[in-house]
């Protein structure tokens, strides 16, 4: 019986040690956090270069976050919806510091309740990149931006200019240009163009932001300790944000360009899978 209570006291305090280094955000100062994010603005502002088709965009401005592998690519996919565009070349591991990854992120702190972010620096690097965008836009007083990544695919854009119209004078505060992880077998009510969703869909490969709900974002999502997509689910969830999508699938990812993040799982999904919604 002594050995069984031992055990117990042995995991619950491990599980508290445990819960203290995943979500040590609490114990943090923001302000220190938000002038160090600043700091790596200053510093990584060189990697912002204006990508311009001479066309009226739909938001103040749409970011590219690329991996030189990738540029070509997107450029490709830019000349096809006939965007001007804010490339942002990605943050890589080989640009942070261990200071940096130690300030931002739980990245080096082993964690039961988070194996699989364990030592990922390139979970962090993306999140920064995302983070650069979101810094640039608050400093440029923009109202409303898209942020891309490197993979994705276009669909049919014709009614986007109308959906993202309604999304500005609508109350939601993110809405999302594709459907990822979205549960296929709810059913959801429609306004027109646009279906407010819950916690169930996370993905960052393409979503339009009000920026006057970026500073919360930055501040909840440092300090780091899941992957950016999971920590944006976790806000949305936790603050009970409206966030949307479209009845239209405007953006899809090219699963069949992999990765480049250390993923435990690499295999390919079906992004498109929910393009048929249950909508009542």
């Amino acid at each position: 019986m002594n050995k069984i209570v031992l055990f117990i006291l042995i995991i619950i305090t491990v599980l508290i040690i445990d819960y203290r280094m995943v979500y040590r955000e609490r114990f943090i100062d923001k302000d220190y956090l938000n002038s160090y994010l600043i700091g790596l603005y200053n510093k990584f502002k060189y990697k912002f270069n204006d990508y311009y088709k001479n066309v009226n965009n739909i938001v103040d401005c749409t970011y590219c976050i690329v991996m030189p592998i990738r540029k070509d690519y997107m450029i490709k996919e830019i000349n096809k919806i006939k965007f001007n565009c804010r490339f942002f070349d990605a943050i890589t591991p080989k640009d942070l510091t261990d200071q940096d990854i130690r300030v931002l992120s739980s990245t080096f702190e082993f964690s039961f309740l988070n194996i699989a972010f364990y030592n990922k620096k390139t979970k962090l690097a993306l999140q920064l990149s995302h983070t650069m965008c979101y810094i640039d836009s608050i400093l440029n007083k923009y109202d409303t931006i898209i942020i891309f990544e490197d993979d994705i695919i276009s669909n049919d854009l014709s009614k986007l200019p109308d959906t993202i119209e309604q999304f500005k004078q609508s109350k939601f505060e993110m809405f999302y240009l594709g459907y990822c992880t979205l549960n296929c077998n709810d059913k959801y009510n429609i306004d027109k163009y646009l279906i407010p969703v819950h916690k169930t869909i996370h993905c960052t490969h393409a979503i339009c932001y009000k920026v006057k709900y970026l500073p919360n974002i930055i501040n909840f999502i440092y300090i780091m300790y899941k992957p950016i997509d999971i920590m944006l689910k976790y806000y949305n969830y936790k603050y009970k944000n409206k966030i949307c999508i479209s009845k239209y699938v405007f953006f899809d990812q090219n699963d069949y360009l992999g990765t480049t993040l250390e993923n435990i799982n690499n295999k390919k999904t079906d992004t498109s899978s929910c393009k048929n919604l249950k909508i009542i």
